[in-house]
């Protein structure tokens, strides 16, 4: 009987093992959160299942060996489930989160500055769009400097343009709201 729950065991631990290692593969390739709410129930049992072999008399040679890799699904579990949270407060896609956020405040910026017609104002915001492809990737502080140095610029381009004050304050509101949803 030994021998048949130790089989048992392990047959449950390697299932549960491929299965978690496929949703959160899944999860990362799709977002989907069903990924990793599935992969939070597969990981529950995987850890029992784990403690219990780990008990077994008939597994005494290999407890070493369990532990380690009870360690090694415990520590993926929990940095799994923080990734997942990183990537629900950035955005699972992008109709929510950070991203969206910042998508739409470059949006109304970008609308303002074709309405008013300043080649100029284009010119400057293509540049910091472009900046901001760096911050996204790297999220340096180089990077994040460089974008708030040229909405700076884009500031200052707007104080001293021959427009209205009404489209002035519209645009260094849009501006500071953009500034915000990039550095976050």
């Amino acid at each position: 009987i030994g021998a048949q729950r130790l089989a048992g065991l392990i047959t449950r631990i390697e299932t549960g093992s491929l299965e978690t290692h496929s949703d959160s593969r899944n999860f990362f390739l799709s977002r989907n959160l069903q990924y990793a709410e599935t992969y939070q129930k597969r990981a529950e049992p995987l850890l029992s299942n784990l403690e219990r072999l780990y008990g077994l008399k008939s597994a005494e040679n290999i407890r070493k060996h369990v532990a380690t890799v009870n360690d090694g699904v415990a520590q993926h579990a929990n940095q799994f489930g923080k990734v997942v949270e990183i990537q629900k407060v950035l955005g699972l896609n992008q109709k929510s989160g950070l991203v969206r956020l910042l998508q739409s405040s470059v949006d109304d910026l970008d609308k303002k500055i074709r309405g008013l017609g300043s080649a100029d104002l284009s010119r400057r915001l293509a540049e910091i769009r472009h900046s901001e492809t760096n911050v996204l990737a790297a999220g340096s502080s180089d990077a994040v400097k460089r974008v708030d140095t040229q909405l700076g610029n884009l500031q200052q381009a707007v104080t001293s343009a021959a427009f209205a004050e009404a489209d002035k304050l519209s645009l260094g509101q849009l501006i500071n709201s953009y500034k915000t949803d990039i550095g976050q």
